[in-house]
């Protein structure tokens, strides 16, 4: 694909333009409500609105429509790379298609997690730590899917694509160094800001996809209309 080093950004509809941005703003919207409730969830302290909501956070469906929602949007986003590398590549949509389906695999894994872990009356240890490290599988092989994607930006284009590539390899190291320094906090510190962790791993998550989708313009003949 070292051909393309001529184009510097990736040209869409004014239509998929506007639907990535809402999906930027659906996976903003539902990362920070999973963010805030999850520490209040499962704090100590008694809240009436906590109380209320129980019964809703503690729903299956709930959580398989919230973690599906965030998979859906962001799905999305890769799946406009897909198509939009199909011209420059024979293995690059291929590869972005085994990523939608990984980010899938790891939601699916996810929730199965969190439904055996709230089920009080479950106990079989055996089952969730298989569930673990499977999940423990998929995010490292996502991990790695995420630089194979950013060697493609860096290496094979130029302009926008190439500056953005570059933001999405330094986001990935940051991410790498808050997964350190939480592993330290944790095994040091009785007391976790949970929130604070969650508001920064999930900035992180939707800064990946923001630069994505700032790898994409408005073709020149709509934008002109």
């Amino acid at each position: 694909m070292n051909k393309n080093n001529g184009i510097s950004a990736f040209k869409i509809s004014q239509t998929q333009h506007k639907r990535m941005k809402m999906a930027l703003w659906g996976i903003g919207i539902l990362l920070a409500f999973q963010s805030i409730m999850d520490p209040l969830f499962h704090s100590s302290s008694y809240n009436v609105v906590l109380v209320l909501l129980v019964p809703i956070l503690k729903s299956k469906v709930f959580w398989l429509l919230l973690n599906g929602a965030i998979v859906a949007c962001s799905g999305y986003i890769l799946n406009v790379l897909r198509v939009a590398l199909k011209p420059f590549s024979k293995w690059a949509p291929w590869f972005c298609l085994a990523f939608i389906f990984m980010l899938a695999l790891s939601c699916i894994l996810n929730i199965m997690n969190t439904w055996y872990i709230m089920n009080s009356n479950f106990n079989e240890f055996t089952m969730v730590s298989t569930l673990q490290m499977m999940l423990m599988c998929t995010y490292w092989m996502l991990q790695g899917m995420w630089f194979v994607l950013v060697c493609i930006l860096i290496f094979n284009f130029s302009g926008r694509i190439r500056e953005n590539g570059w933001v999405l390899f330094a986001l990935l190291l940051i991410e790498k160094v808050c997964d350190l320094l939480f592993i330290r906090v944790i095994v040091t510190l009785a007391s976790m800001p949970w929130l604070f962790i969650n508001l920064l791993t999930s900035s992180l998550y939707l800064l990946l996809y923001y630069f994505i989708y700032r790898c994409f313009e408005v073709s020149n003949d709509e934008a002109i209309a």
